[in-house]
């Protein structure tokens, strides 16, 4: 997935906006002549492009959050719903508590993932009209949880566990030795997420 999402951001973002950049030009260009139908033509190749490039770029962000190594956990998630709002109607909302932080990579890593499942399965499945991110800890454990307020759907553990969803995340927080924990009802969904820190983490 980093691999896929690096290429996808350095290689095709770059060559999508540069066919922007040059459709843009062409525009510019047919404008001293009166091939109008041209014009139109490179106008909306041009804005095709650049359209393209933004979604490939979410794609690649999706793929492969690279501020997360860089600005850490809660910066990754404070973007990842900033750009959810905007594509999604502005329906998320974010709580952290003070001096929430994740140290670990690996840990960050999951515990992102997870929430970006989540959440996505939330937008996509749950019908709500509100979701909430949180995140939480204190000297003995890192709990992330996304909430809403959609229809819910029916959880089922082990071998019958709902979707590749839901193994995924289970999976995730296997990984970090997590405990994933997931209720939902008619009136909403929580997902959420807890590790217990060693002691001296």
């Amino acid at each position: 997935m980093t691999r896929i999402g690096q290429d996808i951001h350095d290689d095709l973002c770059q060559d999508l906006a540069a066919l922007g950049m040059l459709a843009a030009t062409l525009e510019s260009t047919l404008k001293k002549t009166e091939l109008t139908g041209a014009q139109q033509l490179a106008r909306h190749i041009s804005e095709s492009a650049l359209k393209s490039a933004y979604t490939a770029k979410q794609i690649a962000r999706d793929l492969f959050p690279s501020d997360l190594q860089d600005n850490g956990l809660t910066a990754s998630v404070m973007q990842l719903v900033k750009s959810k709002n905007i594509t999604d109607g502005g329906r998320i909302a974010l709580e952290i508590q003070p001096h929430f932080q994740v140290d670990d990579t690996q840990m960050a890593i999951q515990l992102y993932r997870i929430i970006q499942e989540a959440l996505n399965n939330a937008i996509k499945h749950a019908h709500a009209n509100h979701i909430t991110v949180r995140l939480q800890s204190d000297k003995q454990s890192i709990t992330v949880e996304v909430a809403d307020d959609g229809v819910g759907f029916e959880v089922r553990k082990g071998k019958a566990a709902s979707g590749m969803g839901m193994k995924i995340l289970t999976y995730r927080a296997n990984l970090i030795g997590g405990s994933l924990n997931v209720s939902s009802s008619p009136e909403g969904t929580v997902v959420s997420c807890t590790v217990t820190l060693q002691e001296g983490v």
